[in-house]
């Protein structure tokens, strides 16, 4: 969920939907839209570019999709208007087969970079739990 520059909510999902929320003055929502969709990909992470300006907004996502094997992960860059256009930045990031620990979430630091998290596999840095071993990126 991320406050987008145009003053809307916008949210992702694990169906691959973005959806956009316009609020009322009280804050809650009004009405909503389905800005994007990513067909059968779940989506985890969500940010809006820098230099996303609310007749542009910029997302970033990360996503994946579910039993695509173990280096599913991806980061996009959708810019929503007119009409969505999905660029794939980062490709084949490490995913297990169920989605366990997929890439997360997606932030911008100060100096202009994107930075994802991505979970391990091991528990507490023991064995592998999730019938996978850690891979590095």
């Amino acid at each position: 969920v991320r406050l987008g520059p145009d003053g809307h909510l916008y949210t992702a999902d694990v169906r691959g939907v973005i959806r956009r929320y316009t609020l009322g003055d009280d804050g809650r929502p009004t009405g909503s839209a389905v800005v994007a969709e990513l067909p059968g990909q779940q989506i985890i992470g969500l940010c809006f570019d820098p230099a996303a300006t609310p007749r542009k907004p910029v997302l970033w996502v990360s996503h994946a999709r579910r039993k695509a094997g173990p280096w599913a992960g991806v980061v996009s860059r959708l810019t929503l208007a007119p009409s969505p256009i999905r660029a794939d930045v980062i490709v084949g990031l490490p995913c297990p087969e169920d989605l366990e620990h997929q890439p997360n979430h997606l932030a911008f630091g100060p100096d202009g970079r994107v930075y994802q998290s991505v979970g391990g596999v091991a528990t507490l840095g023991g064995s592998p739990n999730w019938g996978a071993a850690e891979s590095l990126l």
